[in-house]
């Protein structure tokens, strides 16, 4: 199909985001006891509060929508039919696409794809392959996306979220209700950005 860009049919995260938005010791500093995260058990916990919080605010169903530190993705494309460009979603894209045909068994063909050209289309990646279409056949992009600095307000929300989840972790102490709202708010100008 000439002069169509096909955006994938899959997208899927293959690399968990490796550094977080913030540490245990950060956690336990906003929680006003600094010398919690000295014990491992407690260190974890405060680390997988940060994470459950960091998907809430930043991650790609929360509040602001996308992720600032680097995630691998990898793109799946139907190569039953021939397109000139693929789309490649996400912005931001840190690294270009390492690309491989697929065939309908799971191997690969990499004697039957050329890829060139990565460029910039109306805000997002393109790359341009030649390949041979053939029924079972797909083309797989693996690239990184974000690892753009962490605005502070993005990781005082963070940090409040993973504090209301530590004190809420007790049903019989359950603390207060969080502003979302006002969390929200905070987030605003990185809300849905590309990046």
């Amino acid at each position: 199909m000439a002069g169509v860009a096909k955006y994938p049919d899959s997208l899927e995260t293959t690399v968990a985001p490796a550094d977080p938005i913030a540490t245990p010791a950060e956690l336990a500093t906003y929680l006003g006891a600094p010398g919690i995260a000295s014990d491992a058990a407690t260190a974890a916990l405060l680390a997988d509060m940060i994470e459950a919080a960091s998907v809430r605010v930043v991650g790609q169903n929360g509040m602001v929508g996308r992720w600032f530190r680097a995630v691998q993705l990898k793109a799946t494309y139907d190569a039953g039919s021939t397109y000139d460009r693929f789309m490649v979603p996400g912005g931001n894209v840190t690294e270009g696409p390492q690309v491989r045909l697929v065939e309908q068994d799971g191997t690969t063909s990499s004697d039957d794809l050329t890829v060139s050209e990565h460029r910039l289309v109306n805000g997002r990646w393109t790359f341009a392959a030649d390949y041979a279409s053939g029924p079972g056949r797909r083309v797989e992009a693996t690239y990184s996306v974000g690892g753009v600095p962490v605005p502070a307000p993005v990781k005082q929300a963070v940090l409040r979220v993973a504090g209301w989840l530590y004190r809420s972790r007790d049903p019989a102490d359950r603390a207060e209700a969080l502003d979302w709202d006002g969390l929200r708010d905070l987030v605003a100008p990185w809300r849905g950005l590309n990046g």
